[in-house]
């Protein structure tokens, strides 16, 4: 399966396979290593043209709600980040 594009062909022939129930199991086990992140093949793969038949609004609706998300829970942090500070202060 490794040929000149290196592992872009893996990835593609996993692809084929995933498409189809009976070799999912089979295709699952694999896990592909990128920038040293082990990733499971199969669903990544599922995700992308998942992605792919989004549309752009969508897309961007989906970017939205993550980053409103992050931004909820780093508040939330810096939260309990000064509630314990206080109550240092409070408590020599």
């Amino acid at each position: 399966m490794w040929t000149r594009h290196g592992q872009r062909d893996t990835l593609r022939v996993l692809a084929r396979t995933a498409r189809y129930p009976s070799n999912r199991d089979a295709v699952n086990v694999t896990s592909v290593t990128t920038r040293g992140v082990r990733r499971n093949v199969a669903s990544t793969v599922v995700l992308r043209s998942r992605q792919r038949s989004r549309s752009k609004t969508t897309n961007a609706a989906v970017l939205h709600a993550s980053r409103v998300v992050r931004s909820r829970q780093r508040s939330r942090s810096k939260a309990t980040a000064n509630g314990r500070i206080k109550s240092l202060v409070q408590y020599p």
